[in-house]
């Protein structure tokens, strides 16, 4: 593992370094010019094109794998196991579109906790689903169920075992656990159907859309900290920073997403990275059409960053951190393991466009920041 030293001094070194930058870089926006931005076609163009389209296709896809567990459940085999295991991921990667719009309905109904919180508890997973009785179920709107349900519960029970052989004998001996995975998939699909139904019967798109004003409780403002919340905490914090050891004595190979199917977290950070560059940029789900956005609303108020447009810049930020990224070939388990630096380098260049999005966008957007920071970022 990292010494802490050396961690803590990299950190600290890149921080300045890019405080630095930004003390020395301007951003400016034509003052004399109202703000005539329409936020009720581009809130319609968010639901329309981009958050409705991919709360269908989670809710597709996490009822196919549940579907899948019922059907592994009655045919304990290769076959019916390989089928779930590919479910799964594809429920997954869905997830990380849908993760960042959180607002409304998902809110209420704490799915990022019970969907995606990792580490899991493997004690706690372990004791639940061997001695699971289909009578007598978990509560999982409890808080304290989170870290025994989700996504990453669920890879610990499909995937810790290493090989397909092995996680077949251990149904055969705990063949309750089999119910409790059938209880979680169940769970997440759930809870898929009833936020896409929220959002495209229940009433909450037009409470969205209509909400269309600049107050703190505006959706845009909302969307806004939603943004650079999941961002900075869930992107730059949760998929690459804990586990590098910024925030920690040493590094947490073991802390990092899917964990025990290890191969996948990249393709996970991928799938939520694309999500903030295609929203951030008005890409319509479907990826055939653009529409109002926030780079468009920076370019309507003239903003820049010393000589370029701020969208400019925030976009190229991006396409500096896609380049981080794709310097890694390995898991990110085993970068963190054996070359720590290389995801420390892509640290810093989520970092960067952090510092920029909650100061200089969230500035010129005139939204302030709604949740608490206690990273000093």
């Amino acid at each position: 593992m990292t010494n802490k030293s050396c961690l803590l001094s990299y950190a600290w070194v890149g921080a300045l370094l890019i405080g630095v930058l930004f003390l020395t870089s301007s951003c400016e926006t034509n003052q004399g010019s109202t703000d005539t931005w329409n936020r009720s076609v581009m809130l319609s163009h968010w639901a329309d094109e981009i958050i409705l389209p991919s709360w269908y296709e989670f809710k597709v896809a996490s009822l196919e794998a549940a579907n899948a567990a019922d059907t592994f459940a009655l045919k304990l085999d290769s076959t019916t196991f390989e089928v779930l295991q590919s479910k799964y991921r594809s429920a997954y990667r869905s997830w990380q579109t849908v993760s960042l719009f959180e607002i409304g309905p998902g809110e209420q109904r704490n799915i990022r906790l019970r969907c995606n919180t990792y580490p899991t508890d493997t004690a706690i997973v372990k004791s639940s689903s061997e001695t699971f009785m289909v009578n007598n179920p978990p509560n999982l709107l409890l808080p304290s169920t989170f870290t025994q349900q989700g996504f990453p519960a669920l890879g610990y029970l499909l995937f810790a075992k290493g090989s397909i052989k092995k996680q077949l004998e251990y149904y055969s001996l705990h063949p309750e656990v089999v119910g409790y995975i059938q209880v979680l998939f169940s769970n997440i699909a759930l809870l898929g159907n009833e936020v896409y139904t929220d959002w495209n019967s229940g009433g909450y798109k037009t409470t969205f859309v209509q909400a269309d004003g600049s107050s703190a409780t505006a959706s845009v403002n909302k969307m806004a900290n939603d943004f650079i919340f999941h961002y900075e905490k869930e992107l730059r914090a949760g998929k690459v920073g804990i586990p590098a050891g910024i925030f920690s004595v040493n590094t947490l190979p073991q802390n990092v997403e899917s964990v025990y199917h290890p191969e996948f977290s990249n393709e996970l950070f991928q799938v939520s990275f694309n999500a903030h560059v295609n929203f951030f940029n008005g890409n319509s789900f479907d990826g055939l059409s653009q529409g109002p956005s926030f780079s468009e609303y920076l370019d309507h108020l003239a903003a820049i960053e010393d000589t370029i447009p701020l969208s400019d810049a925030v976009n190229q930020q991006f396409d500096e951190t896609q380049s981080a990224l794709n310097t890694i070939s390995e898991s990110f388990k085993a970068t963190v393991e054996n070359d720590v630096f290389a995801m420390l380098a892509l640290y810093d260049e989520l970092q960067r466009n952090t510092i920029r999005i909650k100061t200089e966008v969230m500035q010129v957007l005139n939204v302030k920041i709604d949740y608490v920071d206690a990273d000093g970022d």
